[in-house]
């Protein structure tokens, strides 16, 4: 099962959802969708926009369990 570590990583950064969903113009739901992992699908250009905003690599966003 792949999960998100979004939330996780908001957290560390001091920012919240609709901070980054500012940022990255990603509507707010998709963004709370990822963050409470119930997306089945993910744009790369959202993950991109994602990695890009809060400095980090896909392997910080996606985790394999």
């Amino acid at each position: 099962m792949i999960k998100t570590n979004l939330r996780q990583l908001l957290r560390d950064r001091n920012m919240n959802q609709a901070e980054l969903s500012k940022i990255t113009q990603i509507r707010p739901s998709t963004i709370s969708d990822l963050c409470n992992n119930v997306s089945e699908r993910i744009k790369f250009s959202h993950l991109e926009s994602i990695c890009k905003a809060l400095k980090c690599n896909i392997s910080d966003v996606l985790k394999l369990f």
